[in-house]
């Protein structure tokens, strides 16, 4: 698991991931992801056009993203979760903590961005 950060707009930050989000990718990333994205001071989109699969730790890992950020004023929103996660996210119905979009402009509007 692997990450990267690019702007989305002006008032946005895109983080788009690249691997399995299962619990041995979520401890490979988890210090330096939050180092990152404690520096950020836009809103947040977790861009998943690249994640394979999506486990508790990385659900845990998001999750806590999006609590962090929202201590910061700052909105977290996730796009382009493959079927595979997508589906797991409606069995933990992770939409009704934060905001799911299939692609990165209604991941925009979504946190208003």
């Amino acid at each position: 698991m692997e990450f990267s950060i690019a702007a989305a707009g002006p008032r946005a930050a895109r983080i788009a991931f690249r691997g399995r989000l299962d619990a041995a990718g979520a401890e490979r990333i988890e210090e330096a992801l939050a180092a990152a994205l404690a520096r950020e001071q836009r809103h947040l989109l977790f861009d998943l056009t690249e994640v394979a699969f999506v486990g508790s730790l990385g659900i845990r890992l998001i999750t806590a993203s999006a609590r962090a950020a929202g201590r910061r004023g700052l909105r977290l929103a996730v796009f382009g979760a493959q079927p595979q996660v997508q589906e797991v996210f409606d069995t933990v119905a992770l939409d009704a903590i934060l905001p799911i979009a299939a692609d990165e402009a209604a991941a925009l509007a979504a946190i208003g961005a």
